[in-house]
């Protein structure tokens, strides 16, 4: 994978991190707005990475294509985690109304 996607990619999921940090720390109602946000984002970024792959294949090693694999089945994993808080701060305002 070329030097130049691969910034690309940690830069990305550098400011989803500090996203992620900063909403967390400063946000304490109201949430469900920032964590679709960031559901859509990694979303995008899972998209985005696949592209990089299939657009760089030649260029990626073996063990490039297993760390990317991980990685992506680690963030797929969050994206769940994250829909299904999300669908419960929804049931749950259902429930307290």
């Amino acid at each position: 994978m070329p030097t130049k996607v691969l910034y690309l990619l940690s830069g990305i999921a550098f400011c989803f991190f500090l996203y992620s940090i900063i909403s967390y720390s400063v946000i304490r109602e109201n949430w469900k707005p920032f964590l679709t946000a960031i559901i859509i984002s990694n979303t995008i970024y899972v998209l985005l990475s696949i592209g990089f792959i299939i657009t760089h294949s030649d260029k990626v090693t073996e063990i490039g294509f297993i760390y990317f694999a991980l990685e992506l089945i680690v963030i797929v994993i969050v994206i769940i985690l994250e829909y299904k808080t999300c669908l419960n701060i929804t049931q749950n305002k259902k429930d307290s109304h």
